[in-house]
């Protein structure tokens, strides 16, 4: 097996815009990077932005992780619906997605949210489907 392209970042990859405050930033790709398992992305939202309400069906899941940036510890980023039960999210949390829940993230704050979204399989505009 070869390697091509093993580093990747924000800046190199193309952007999505989602058109809800999402911006979207894939840093592998199962064709250059030769993944089969998983995907990665790092995905920003808008200050009171939000992700389109929907769902992933089998064998689709997902994670979110939000890191803290370099002055913040703890606070708040926003919140996330999953199958209508709201909850709070907050710099350091990680969301696990499974298949067929419906969800959202919506930044509830004044400043760009960043996180890393890891998918599995690779992440594809036909797993995403709007509520």
């Amino acid at each position: 097996m070869s390697v091509s392209h093993p580093i990747t970042n924000k800046e190199g990859a193309f952007h999505i815009n989602m058109r809800t405050g999402e911006h979207i930033y894939p840093t592998t790709d199962p064709k250059i990077n030769d993944l089969n398992g998983h995907s990665v992305a790092i995905v920003e939202i808008d200050p009171k932005g939000s992700t389109s309400m929907h769902y992933h069906p089998k064998p689709f899941e997902e994670s979110y992780t939000f890191f803290p940036g370099s002055e913040s510890k703890e606070e708040v980023v926003g919140e996330i619906s999953l199958n209508g039960k709201v909850s709070e999210l907050k710099t350091g949390d990680t969301v696990v997605i499974n298949s067929e829940v419906k969800h959202q993230f919506k930044n509830t704050t004044d400043k760009v949210v960043e996180f890393v979204v890891i998918c599995s399989p690779p992440w594809n505009p036909e797993c995403s489907i709007d509520c």
